[in-house]
């Protein structure tokens, strides 16, 4: 969920008295922080699936080519 979603969505639910401002900044602060937490989760989650499936194609990496250069 973008920042202006959830600020939309806090504005909202202020406007029709469902919640006060106070609670509205800190859904705000909450929503983003779990937000930015899961966008890193998946981020780490993604990396280790490329590294996985790099690992299995068996490819020449940095060393293996640094002894080509050299032999």
């Amino acid at each position: 969920m973008t920042k202006d979603k959830v600020e939309e969505l806090a504005k909202e639910l202020t406007e029709k008295g469902e919640m006060s401002e106070k609670e509205g900044k800190a859904l705000i602060d909450e929503l983003l922080k779990k937000s930015e937490q899961a966008r890193k989760d998946l981020e780490i989650k993604v990396e280790s699936l490329i590294e996985k499936a790099l690992g299995k194609m068996n490819l020449a990496g940095k060393e293996d080519i640094s002894k080509l250069k050299r032999g």
